[in-house]
């Protein structure tokens, strides 16, 4: 969303790393991996990786349909409703673009069920067609959750 603000916490994914490092005062790097019963899915997330540019900076990040499940996958209770606004201002801003077979194969390797379940919950407000097409991936991939949001 073309914010410059230093964010609280970023999150690298990467291929051996899991942990976590406080930068300074409540800044956090988040290192995860992706992994699936023992499979390291780095490589087969690699691909959906770009380049952007911060000044001098070069920063590779993922495409936003992983970064959306990333994003709502166990949202912190205070910043929970924060992200689900973001999350639906990018909805209605890219609902035509978004590539529902990227999610379709996250699931398929056993991983962000919840948050694809959230996400079809937080789409039905913006886009009906949008939200149906998650559920098909819902029913076809993965399962059905119920919680609040």
């Amino acid at each position: 969303m073309s914010g410059y603000d230093v964010p609280d916490e970023i999150m690298i994914v990467n291929a051996d790393k899991q942990a976590t490092e406080v930068i300074i005062f409540d800044k956090k790097v988040l290192f995860k991996t992706y992994v699936s019963w023992g499979n390291n899915l780095f490589r087969l997330y690699k691909k959906y990786i770009s380049k952007i540019n911060l000044g001098r900076i070069v920063v590779p990040v993922v495409c936003m349909e992983i970064a959306l499940l990333e994003s709502l996958y166990n949202p912190s209770v205070v910043h929970k409703w924060y992200i689900e606004g973001l999350v639906k201002k990018l909805l209605k801003k890219y609902k035509n673009t978004l590539d529902p077979t990227i999610w379709a194969l996250v699931v398929k390797n056993n991983k962000h069920h919840s948050s694809l379940n959230r996400l079809h919950i937080l789409a039905q407000s913006v886009d009906k067609k949008l939200a149906d097409s998650i559920f098909q991936i819902i029913k076809k991939y993965s399962y059905i959750l119920s919680f609040d949001m």
